[in-house]
C-alpha cells in the first residue's frame, strides 16, 4: 500500500550525521503505513556546523519531531 501525501501530512524525522545507512525512517514509516497515520518520517543529514541552523529551520518549517 502507498502512502498518500498531501497539506496535511505532519513531517517527522532523524537528523544527524552519517545516517544514510539509519533504518530508523524504513521501520517509522511501516509503522506509519500499519496504523494509518497521517505521517512521514525522513531522515535529515547534519554536521555540528549547521546545527543551530537545522534547529531553526525545524521550527521555521513545523516539522513535528525529530531524533
Amino acid at each position: 500500500m502507498k502512502k498518500e501525501i498531501n497539506g496535511k501530512t505532519e513531517i517527522i524525522g532523524i537528523i544527524g550525521k552519517n545516517i544514510e545507512n539509519s533504518l530508523s525512517p524504513l521501520i517509522h514509516n511501516q509503522i506509519i503505513l500499519k496504523y494509518s497515520l497521517n505521517f512521514c518520517y525522513l531522515p535529515f543529514q547534519v554536521t555540528e556546523t549547521n546545527l543551530a541552523k537545522t534547529i531553526q529551520g525545524i521550527k521555521a518549517l513545523n516539522i513535528k519531531g525529530v531524533n
